[in-house]
């Protein structure tokens, strides 16, 4: 995942997340990371904020979801959880985050 856009592709980066939020995959790494980076794309794009920042416009959604990072921190507490619960078993869950 590079950072950077190519015509209508949205590329993700770690960067969307805080290292507070990366923190409970990196026992298991990269188990779980990889579709909770989805995860965390498809709760952002959700977003009201998100589509307006882009103009409603996929070609600007890169721009529009750096613009909201750490979206891990943008997102809903419950959205967050949704994804936790989705991508780390529960036994290795932290519950501080």
């Amino acid at each position: 995942m590079t950072g950077e856009q190519s015509g209508n592709a949205v590329q993700l980066d770690w960067s969307l997340w805080c290292s507070r939020h990366l923190d409970p995959y990196r026992a298991q790494w990269p188990a779980g990371a990889t579709l909770a980076m989805m995860r965390l794309f498809e709760a952002a794009v959700a977003m009201d904020a998100v589509a307006e920042a882009a103009s409603h416009d996929p070609a600007n959604l890169t721009a529009a979801l750096r613009r909201f990072r750490p979206l891990c921190c943008f997102i809903s507490r419950e959205a967050l959880r949704k994804i936790y619960d989705e991508t780390i078993p529960e036994e290795e869950r932290g519950t501080d985050h």
